[in-house]
């Protein structure tokens, strides 16, 4: 007789269970249709890719410093075909990575998160750079470039493009 009051109990108990997994695989495909209708735009279809001077080079060891050569030189490192792909000379910028961009270093500031730090300029605690209490640009808002370390940031821009990358800082 325990079996016959608890069988309603159980019935009652899957019809509410089988419910609660209808209901959430439609609000799954309901949020799935949203997200699809919302990148149907054609951007971001992939993610940016590219190289990044964070992980190999550093701003305070003399050999690891960046500088505008090594920027060239990773630059064409990019656009370099001596790989092959399928028997196919093929470059990154094949591949899609087509951004080559500089992390830090490059700023005429003491505004670094590796604390690259310039004697000529006040001292600014790496916590406050991005409270505007220390900045890397001048009162019109133009960033300061490190000369000693880039002479011409525009001309290392300008031969990035004609490479044929995006480049940025």
């Amino acid at each position: 007789s325990s079996d016959l009051l608890q069988r309603p109990l159980d019935v009652c108990c899957e019809r509410k269970q089988a419910m609660r997994r209808t209901l959430l695989y439609r609000l799954n495909l309901v949020w799935h249709v949203v997200l699809v209708v919302a990148i149907d735009n054609g951007i971001g279809l992939t993610p940016p890719r590219g190289w990044r001077s964070w992980n190999a080079f550093d701003c305070t060891q003399n050999k690891t410093i960046i500088t505008q050569a090594h920027m060239r030189a990773q630059m064409i490192a990019v656009v370099d075909k001596s790989r092959t792909v399928d028997g196919k000379p093929t470059s990154l910028t094949d591949l899609g990575f087509g951004w080559i961009s500089m992390d830090d270093g490059w700023q005429q500031c003491n505004c670094s998160v590796r604390q690259d730090l310039d004697p000529s300029l006040p001292k600014c605690d790496g916590n406050l750079c991005f409270g505007g209490h220390c900045s890397w640009h001048d009162k019109f808002g133009m960033p300061v470039v490190r000369a000693d370390r880039f002479p011409d940031m525009r001309d290392l821009v300008d031969y990035g493009h004609s490479l044929g990358l995006k480049v940025g800082t």
